[in-house]
């Protein structure tokens, strides 16, 4: 990788010779959470990274790749222990919207994100938590989603908050992106949709930083274009609730994996990400537990309603 117009990057494999396989011919970028053989894992932070050592082994998302015939380019940017989603990192700096210059790529898997949207690679691997793919894939115009949780193998990766973290991928065109997914995804059994179930909570939710009035039209509108089922209420209380539970469990489980460190070594952080881990230290192990019993209910509504 000789040039980054858009400091994606943050470092580069010594030497890295493809073989053969599906994506031979491709380019991959890794964000620096993943584990890549000879490389460090600073997870956007340069003590982290000074004190990670070279990796022995890549991560089980990067080896599946490269063994599939991938050329890796190099690890890309992120924000601070990926515990943002602005893609802005005190350290390094914003990596360059190619999309949209001048405003933020979205984070935490910014520089994977840039590095798709500029042409420098072909594909990048990130991760999802709480947004980080779907976030960026939005502001930088690329295809990104979050996978299931559980579904790709987070060996080699360094956790954010282990409840929710998933692996994922971003890139320019479908193809290239299913040709991933056939690689990163277990084969699910084809159902066929026979009924389509409108769900205008979901929809004002989406759509809902516009002027209340737009809001509603535009959920009419979206009602109307699909034959629909009967109407489905998903968040009968509002969604402040699931963000609550959602924002205590990620709280307690980023302080736990990461909080001893933090403490040992007193590492300079960014306003934002300071602030949040003052808070994720205060969670209580009762408050975690509060928080699990409630996710479990929410999310026996929600099966109940979408079986």
């Amino acid at each position: 990788m000789a040039v980054d117009p858009v400091g994606a990057f943050i470092d580069y494999p010594v030497a890295h010779l493809p073989g053969p396989g599906p994506l031979n011919g491709l380019t991959l970028a890794v964000k620096d959470l993943f584990d890549v053989v000879g490389l460090p894992t600073g997870g956007g932070h340069p003590l982290r990274r000074q004190t990670s050592g070279n990796k022995t082994a890549n991560a089980h998302a990067v080896e599946t790749l490269l063994g599939a015939g991938a050329r890796l380019i190099g690890k890309t940017h992120t924000d601070e222990f990926a515990y943002s989603m602005n893609g802005e990192n005190p350290h390094y700096g914003t990596p360059v919207n190619p999309r949209a210059p001048g405003r933020i790529p979205g984070g935490s898997s910014s520089g994977s994100a840039v590095a798709v949207a500029a042409g420098l690679a072909d594909m990048a691997l990130g991760t999802d938590t709480g947004g980080s793919i779907r976030l960026p894939a939005a502001y930088c115009g690329l295809i990104g989603l979050r996978t299931t949780h559980g579904a790709i193998d987070m060996t080699g990766v360094q956790p954010l908050a282990r409840s929710f973290d998933t692996v994922g991928w971003f890139a320019r065109d479908m193809a290239t992106y299913r040709q991933i997914a056939a690689l990163m995804l277990p084969p699910q059994p084809r159902v066929p949709i026979t009924r389509f179930s409108f769900v205008p909570d979901i929809a004002a939710f989406v759509v809902g930083d516009v002027e209340t009035r737009e809001t509603e039209r535009m959920v009419a509108q979206l009602g109307r274009v699909i034959e629909r089922g009967p109407d489905v209420t998903m968040a009968p209380h509002g969604f402040e609730v699931r963000r609550q539970v959602f924002r205590t469990i990620q709280a307690y489980e980023v302080w736990q994996d990461h909080g001893p460190w933090i403490e040992a070594n007193q590492p300079r952080l960014g306003d934002g990400v300071r602030e949040r881990l003052e808070w994720a230290a205060t969670v209580s192990p009762a408050d975690y537990e509060a928080a699990q019993a409630r996710r479990e209910r929410l999310a026996a509504e929600v099966a109940a309603l979408v079986p």
